[in-house]
């Protein structure tokens, strides 16, 4: 692909924040945004999903700025 393309051009941040739109992150992000009390273990029972996961998920979102998570 690399000798097709000038790969040095391309905004990766943009391409990963496309990536992650609308999808898991980005739902586990709302829960969290619209309700900031809900634990990440909450989260996982609602939406299926171990308390690890979720926790990664909105460490992601954070750093998009969808949501804001910190580690107590």
């Amino acid at each position: 692909l690399s000798l097709l393309l000038d790969l040095s051009v391309i905004d990766w941040g943009k391409c990963e924040e496309f990536i992650f739109n609308k999808n898991l992150i980005k739902i586990a992000c709302n829960y969290k945004k619209d309700n900031p009390n809900l634990t990440t273990t909450k989260i996982g029972e609602l939406m299926g999903f171990n308390y690890n996961t979720i926790r990664n998920w909105l460490k992601i979102g954070t750093k998009l700025g969808w949501c804001e998570y910190k580690i107590n």
